[in-house]
């Protein structure tokens, strides 16, 4: 027996689902993508359960509970958590060097993104920026990131 639920985040993020019935039974919660076909992810337990996805893109998402047993009643509670990402995305697009429009300025800096995903989308693994140095010398640049996540700075 399934329920079925739909979850509408207005910001990229992450997406907290935990399950809890009242009685210990076995259950199993699925999160997919809009399409409603694209398992992003799932876990099952006895009682309660929590499932994480990361890296989502706003947009549309569904979470299907499951339940075994067709011969007991089980009631429950569902909640859902959707943690925006730290940074703000980008303007898009900038994911070539060709298509790169923003220029961080001299002393100064830019925030984006990468990552996130949505109805099966690729990830946007590419952030290309202009950079216009008025004069010769030094260069430093500073990634900052949020933690756990490696990523890369090439010049």
């Amino acid at each position: 027996m399934n329920d079925w639920y739909k979850v509408v985040t207005t910001q990229d993020g992450k997406i907290t689902a935990t399950f809890a019935n009242n009685t210990g039974d076995y259950n199993t919660i699925y999160i997919y993508d809009n399409d409603g076909v694209t398992l992003l992810g799932s876990t099952a337990d006895y009682g309660t359960d929590t499932l994480i996805v990361t890296g989502k893109a706003a947009g549309t998402y569904y979470i299907r509970l499951n339940y075994y047993s067709t011969n007991y009643f089980n009631g429950y509670t569902i909640t859902n958590t959707v943690t925006p990402t730290i940074f703000a995305n980008d303007a898009e697009p900038n994911d070539t060097y060709a298509s790169a429009t923003v220029t961080i300025p001299e002393n100064g800096s830019v925030n984006g993104h990468i990552g996130h995903r949505y109805n099966g989308g690729s990830y946007d693994t590419d952030d290309w920026y202009i950079l216009n140095m008025s004069q010769d010398g030094r260069l430093q640049l500073n990634l900052h990131r949020a933690p756990a996540y490696t990523r890369y700075l090439f010049i």
